[in-house]
């Protein structure tokens, strides 16, 4: 099943801007996106009057640079009620608690949220307003298949006794110690082979050679390994969210204005 992934990115008056990731089950991009815009209006009404959104973009989380964009409107991204009050600093936010069942949860940082609902002790004190807008907010989101992403089936792990590459720039082919149980585009996480660091983390499966082989693209070289490590596969679910409840005001980092210049920072050169 495909995993739709919908991002909303906002921004404030004083430039800062920070975004909410939110999955679906839709299964296509149209489909997601529609949601994603009638969620939008409800997660408006939770913002204050001097921050709002820019822009929807919905994504396959297994398709890379697969992606569709919807630029909001400025004049459709400040539609709250007049006493909502100027926006809190991005940094000031509230810890939200999203649930899919008893075992399976999330944490959202909710940024934006009027000036007036977090006192000066960062005690969370919503007004009737903003927990009306929160409430249904929240309700939206126990409905039209908005979930939690979270690890699936638990599957073996399996060591690696082999790891070869027979073309520079191609395939990094992987025997393991037992039926790995992969198919094509599976994802795999490899741990543990000294030697080759690039190798440790996920990887999509290129082909399945056979029942204890299978293989990876790379355009590395692959060097002489110490050991071979381990291969396991991930498998993925999407589940219902069924509640979401504000836990208490936090003071969390937003990050750097969406407009600053990104570069690599240097280390001052001691003398």
């Amino acid at each position: 099943m495909a995993t739709m992934r919908a991002t909303f990115f906002f921004t404030d008056d004083n430039g800062y801007g920070w975004t909410e990731t939110y999955f679906n089950n839709a299964g296509d991009l149209p489909t997601t996106m529609t949601r994603a815009r009638a969620l939008l209006p409800l997660r408006i009404k939770c913002l204050g009057l001097t921050s709002g959104p820019s822009m929807i973009r919905v994504s396959d989380d297994e398709v890379k640079r697969d992606s569709q964009i919807y630029i909001i409107a400025s004049g459709d991204n400040r539609n709250k009620d007049p006493d909502a009050g100027p926006s809190d600093i991005a940094n000031t936010c509230l810890v939200v608690r999203i649930e899919a069942g008893p075992t399976i949860r999330r944490t959202l940082y909710m940024r934006g949220i009027p000036d007036g609902i977090v006192l000066n002790s960062g005690v969370y004190s919503p007004t009737p307003d903003f927990g009306t807008a929160f409430t249904r907010f929240a309700n939206a989101l126990g409905q039209n298949g908005w979930s939690i992403k979270s690890l699936g089936i638990v599957n073996p792990v399996l060591t690696n006794t082999n790891i070869v590459q027979p073309a520079l720039g191609q395939e990094i082919r992987i025997t393991t110690l037992g039926a790995h149980g992969l198919a094509i585009n599976d994802t795999v996480v490899i741990r543990g082979v000294r030697g080759a660091s690039y190798l440790a983390g996920q990887h999509r499966v290129f082909a399945k050679i056979d029942d204890t082989n299978y293989s990876i693209l790379s355009n590395r070289v692959l060097p002489e390994l110490f050991n071979y490590g381990t291969t396991q596969k991930y498998s993925f679910r999407l589940t219902g969210i069924s509640n979401a409840q504000v836990i208490r005001a936090s003071h969390r980092i937003a990050g750097r204005p969406f407009s600053a210049p990104r570069g690599r920072r240097r280390a001052q050169t001691r003398i």
